[in-house]
């Protein structure tokens, strides 16, 4: 479903309301309620809704006959203590403006680490267990369980009991510090193979910087696969 910033609720002529501002504010803390659900991506959430001190007159909230929501936030933002702007629309073209004050804790199915994993550790399914954990104020963005992260790994120590995130995770290098690797130098028409040692970790399309187990001599050189490094002369 596409977000959008402005999210309307109609409320048609056959509706009824009646004669008390409590009804309006029910038919308000509904349509906020469904703003935020068709905004958020999570597997469970709470909604709570704290006193408004804004007092709706009797006669307006007869006269109601649109409410919108005026969030003009990212939906992520819907996190935590909000302030939902809303514009209730009445009768004779008077516009009512309001301001919800809500909690919003949201909740995902993620992987949880069930022990220490050290830096550059690669993850097996044996390290993780799911868990429905809150992630309102996480501050990064949790891996979902459908996201396979077995072959990945660790980008620094992350602890036990921990929820996994983007930024704690990496796919590991195609050629790691250490590794011996071929070096093919290109000039033209000519190609000339040659063993080297990789002196810095590297993905598909880096470039690093090998040295020749022969020479000794560093050169730089594009990283083709897990076995070979393209030099251009």
């Amino acid at each position: 479903m596409t977000l959008k910033n402005s999210f309307l609720l109609f409320i048609g002529l056959a509706v009824s309301l009646h004669a008390e501002s409590g009804m309006l504010h029910d038919h308000i803390r509904q349509s906020v309620l469904s703003f935020i659900e068709t905004q958020v991506d999570v597997d469970s959430l709470d909604v709570q809704f704290y006193p408004n001190r804004t007092s709706l007159p009797v006669e307006e909230s007869n006269r109601a006959r649109r409410i919108q929501i005026l969030w003009d936030n990212s939906p992520a933002q819907l996190s935590g203590r909000v302030q939902i702007p809303v514009r209730v629309s009445l009768d004779g073209g008077d516009v009512l403006m309001i301001s919800m004050p809500v909690h919003i804790r949201k909740y995902v199915k993620v992987w949880v680490t069930q022990s220490l994993m050290n830096r550059h550790h690669v993850v097996e399914q044996s390290d993780l267990r799911t868990e429905l954990r809150e992630i309102s104020n996480l501050g990064a963005t949790p891996i979902r369980i459908y996201e396979s992260l077995i072959g990945l790994r660790t980008r620094r120590v992350v602890g036990k009991n921990r929820i996994l995130t983007n930024d704690m995770i990496e796919t590991p290098p195609a050629i790691e510090r250490g590794d011996r690797v071929t070096v093919c130098l290109t000039f033209r028409n000519l190609k000339i193979t040659r063993s080297a040692i990789a002196r810095q970790d590297g993905w598909v399309g880096d470039q690093i910087r090998v040295r020749d187990t022969d020479s000794r001599t560093e050169i730089t050189g594009l990283v083709k696969n897990a076995q070979l490094v393209l030099v251009e002369l």
